[in-house]
């Protein structure tokens, strides 16, 4: 499909990469992200997070596992007070360790500036003027077949 003009050679020029190439591209931005979320503190944030999740998956089953006719003698006892005094900790807990990590602009400026590195990076080893949105294509074009790949496991 033409990409500009009538005449020929018109319009703009299309870039020379192929499938692996791409995929190579979509796979350094995805390294880097990752690599400067750990530097900026975000995973251990991702991390907090997911031991607040556990705590509710090894918690709630205990409560639901009460059959519904003694929850309401349960929720009266001193056992219950014990249990929402250790959920109430466990998520104090989890609160401290989040607010001692440092502010971050989030993921998306951590993107924005993966993707001008890369582009940097891949355009002098390429030879070839990278734009910033042909390497964002090919960012989503690796997270696309990284997610289909996952699926068929």
């Amino acid at each position: 499909m033409p990409r500009g003009g009538a005449r020929r050679g018109a319009g703009r020029p299309q870039i020379p990469l192929d499938t692996w190439e791409r995929m190579r591209i979509g796979a350094m931005c995805e390294n880097l992200q990752n690599a400067m979320a750990d530097e900026a503190g975000l995973r251990v944030v991702d991390e907090a997070l997911s031991d607040v999740t556990e705590l509710r998956d090894e918690l709630w089953p205990y409560t639901r596992s009460i059959p519904v006719e003694k929850r309401a003698s349960w929720l009266r006892s001193s056992e219950a007070e014990e249990h929402f005094k250790l959920v109430q900790e466990a998520r104090a807990e989890a609160q401290k360790h989040i607010a001692r990590q440092p502010k971050v602009n989030g993921r998306y400026a951590l993107r924005e500036k993966v993707l001008d590195r890369v582009r940097a990076e891949r355009s002098e080893a390429l030879g070839v003027e990278l734009t910033r949105s042909y390497v964002e294509r090919c960012w989503k074009e690796y997270r696309s077949e990284i997610l289909r790949s996952a699926a068929n496991l």
